[in-house]
């Protein structure tokens, strides 16, 4: 992983858990749901999505759009701080999200 980013991240006490799978020819947000399918045995409490990207479908309550350009800013990391202090991820409207059984690309 990039050692910028982990600067990054560290510098406002954050550090990055895990990535997601690299899926060619898919939108980001699969990625996602196929790591959170992946992942059901991890007691999730709360989750950000950090990405240049738009393409994350019904995943965009937990989308903090940052820019390529401009990369973490101060004021992002701090909606990424309130994000994961909000317990969103246990919301009735996320349970769609949980257990699930991914298809992606045909497999």
């Amino acid at each position: 992983m990039n050692k910028l980013l982990k600067e990054t991240f560290k510098k406002y006490e954050m550090e990055i858990f895990s990535t997601t799978p690299i899926i060619k020819c898919s939108p980001r947000g699969d990625e996602v749901l196929v790591w959170l399918a992946e992942n059901q045995d991890l007691e999730i409490e709360s989750m950000a999505i950090l990405d240049d990207g738009k393409d994350f479908k019904g995943l965009k309550d937990y989308l903090i759009q940052t820019s390529f350009d401009a990369g973490l800013t101060k004021e992002k990391a701090d909606c990424v701080i309130d994000l994961l202090n909000s317990n969103k991820y246990k919301d009735e409207n996320f349970c769609k999200y949980r257990n699930l059984h991914i298809n992606v690309g045909g497999k």
